[in-house]
């Protein structure tokens, strides 16, 4: 920009002090606007900005709220009996102490409801799982199970304030007994756990279920193998409870507690020893890595075995390997495969 010469300036000053045109000067009231361009522009003005834009804040926090709204539909949906697809509430009917860490959670299960823990169990798997030992192909089956078929089943417990889900078998037959039993050990960052061991009688819990966790056929086995620790021994102990004897022998090698810890579960074992007598063999094995010795002395003379593994994952991989993560079987690896045991042979747990 070029600034004005010297002499110029005089000029300038002479103009700026001369008063300004009619139609240049500030009215001395204001412009009367017409109805309609007023109208217009009052509305323009007054439609928000925010309501003809989906992404404004106000829209925003309106998609927020029902996307946190979604779960609690989910958990919160209102069903009364039992489902294995849709949560329900349920009432308590004990809470009692079996351990230091460890309580039986029992829920009463009307007699309309119990027979599909029995004889209208289904072969059912969430997860696209053959919930039958190596059942071809592997593919999702779901309907009643065949004549001779024992089904194990779980259950899944919420904890409503965080929304988060975790199975548990119950220990006995839920169908001739017309109640579950559920043994739940407290541990550190256990959120269901906490929950559960919360819980009195009167109190209600939420449940869905029953999900099939294996279904087998005793009688095509001369010998069943089940190997366990602490709370994985409850769908061996359910499978005990359904089953009648017969030709199946059943060898149960279930771990003791570490460090001398009180045996909980020697109160659950104790029934099905005695109810299945000679047919059942209970050892109690070292806690850790299982060892061959023992396995092999369960294995002793047995022409058509299954071998049931329910293990966490560092004591289940030197064993026989971990399942998938898609949860299907996965290789057949370790002890029991130097053993000679096929992968139709082991069944592993989660």
């Amino acid at each position: 920009m070029t600034r004005p010469h010297l002499a110029s300036l005089p000029r300038l000053r002479a103009l700026r002090s001369l008063p300004l045109p009619l139609h240049l000067s500030t009215p001395t009231r204001p412009l009367r606007t017409p109805p309609l361009a007023r109208s217009l522009s009052s509305a323009s003005r007054a439609t928000p900005t925010r309501l003809l834009i989906p992404g404004t804040l106000r829209a925003r926090r309106r998609l927020l709220a029902v996307l946190a709204l979604l779960p609690l539909f989910y958990f919160l949906r209102p069903a009364s009996p039992l489902n294995p697809q849709v949560y329900s509430e349920h009432p308590v009917a004990s809470v009692t102490p079996v351990g230091p860490a460890h309580v039986e959670l029992v829920v009463r299960v009307p007699e309309s409801e119990r027979a599909q823990f029995g004889a209208d169990a289904v072969v059912f798997s969430p997860y696209g799982v053959p919930p039958r030992p190596h059942a071809a192909p592997y593919v999702h089956t779901e309907g009643a199970a065949p004549p001779g078929t024992v089904v194990v089943q779980h259950v899944m417990v919420k904890n409503p304030d965080l929304m988060i889900e975790r199975a548990y078998t119950p220990v006995n037959d839920v169908g001739a007994d017309g109640e579950m039993r559920l043994v739940v050990k407290r541990v550190r960052g256990g959120e269901v756990g906490r929950l559960v061991h919360s819980r009195q009688a009167g109190d209600s819990v939420g449940l869905r279920g029953p999900v099939t966790t294996f279904a087998i056929a005793p009688p095509d086995y001369d010998r069943i193998v089940m190997i366990s620790t602490g709370t994985a021994v409850a769908p061996f102990l359910q499978l005990l409870a359904k089953d009648v004897p017969g030709t199946t022998r059943y060898t149960l090698l279930h771990q003791t507690p570490y460090g001398g810890r009180e045996d909980w579960s020697a109160k659950y074992i104790a029934p099905m020893a005695a109810k299945w007598g000679d047919a059942l063999d209970v050892r109690r094995i070292q806690p850790g890595v299982v060892r061959k010795e023992d396995v092999a002395a369960a294995l002793e003379g047995a022409q058509r075995p299954l071998v049931l593994v329910c293990l966490p994952t560092p004591l289940m991989r030197p064993l026989c390997g971990t399942l998938a993560p898609t949860l299907h079987q996965g290789p057949l690896v370790g002890l029991l495969r130097e053993m000679g045991l096929r992968p139709d042979q082991v069944w592993k747990l989660e």
